[in-house]
């Protein structure tokens, strides 16, 4: 898949399309299609590291940035709202797909 990825908290961004796809698991059960995402100060923040949450965010990488994003359930096709703390570190919005938990999203 197309994704935005960071290597390190020292370099910027950069697009890659060749990207694994998000696997779902027990707590991040939800497969989303990524519509549209924002790049927010917190975004900028975490990804150069600069902020308190980076290594919570970014434990390893690459990693994919991006705090909050609109986006489709797959299995259903609803539109929802993915708040920051609804998807899985390492996977975030900057990307065409990622896992949240379902529990947390906010239908449209």
């Amino acid at each position: 898949m197309k994704a935005l990825i960071i290597d390190n908290f020292d370099s910027s961004p950069r697009f890659v399309d060749n990207f694994p796809m998000p696997e779902k698991d027990s707590k991040y059960d939800t497969l989303i299609k990524v519509l549209a995402t924002p790049i927010e100060n917190l975004d900028k923040g975490v990804a150069s590291g600069k902020h308190y949450s980076s290594k919570y965010w970014h434990p390893s990488f690459p990693s994919i940035p991006g705090a909050s994003a609109i986006g489709q359930k797959v299995d259903t096709n609803e539109l929802v709202y993915l708040p920051a703390m609804s998807m899985r570190p390492l996977n975030g919005s900057m990307a065409e797909y990622t896992v949240a938990q379902g529990n947390m999203l906010v239908e449209l």
